[in-house]
This record gives C-alpha cells, sequence and structure tokens, in this order.
C-alpha cells in the first residue's frame, strides 16, 4: 500500500518538475538562503582585486577578510565551495561586479 502511494507521489512531482524551466529553478531552501543573505551582501565592503579574473576581497560582519573568485566559484569562508551555492561575501561581489558593468 505505502510503496503504491510512494510511487503516486514521485509520479505527480516528477510531472511538476519537468512542466517548467530549469535554468532558473532552485531549490526553496537555497531560494531562502539567497534570498536571506542578499541585504547583508549589500552592505558588506568590497574591494575590486581583479576585473578580469572576477575577484574580490569582502570584508564580513565578523570584520574578517575574505577573497571571492566569482570565476571559480570559490571564496575564502568554504561555504561556496561545499554548499555549490553563493555565501553571503559572493553576493557581495555579484553585486560590485553588476555595479561595474553599469
Amino acid at each position: 500500500m505505502q510503496l503504491l502511494k510512494f510511487a503516486e507521489w514521485s509520479c505527480n512531482n516528477r510531472k511538476e518538475a519537468l512542466s517548467g524551466s530549469n535554468a532558473h529553478r532552485l531549490v526553496p531552501f537555497v531560494e531562502n538562503e539567497i534570498h536571506e543573505t542578499c541585504e547583508v551582501a549589500q552592505k558588506l565592503p568590497v574591494i575590486e582585486l581583479n576585473t578580469y579574473e572576477l575577484q574580490y576581497s569582502v570584508i564580513g560582519r565578523d570584520g574578517k577578510t575574505y577573497v571571492v573568485d566569482l570565476r571559480n566559484k570559490s571564496c575564502y569562508c568554504r561555504c561556496f565551495d561545499l554548499d555549490k551555492y553563493p555565501c553571503v561575501h559572493c553576493n557581495s561581489g555579484c553585486d560590485d561586479s553588476l555595479e561595474t558593468e553599469r
């Protein structure tokens, strides 16, 4: 009985997952994490280290300096490297990168 319910649930969720574009879809947890860090990221001081390599120095809320490498998707805090989604420092670097392009 439970196997049948699991199969039905899997089928319904598969249909839902395939119905939209995957290009911009995030897991709700990741989407919430990024949303929460965006406001903080806008307030962190950012120094551009290398425009071509997209490297930035970001001073975190804890006063430590974090080097962000957007091209290689890494940050000295290692959250971006391990979690595979941008940390607050990377969001700061992205904000600075977008402002530079304008």
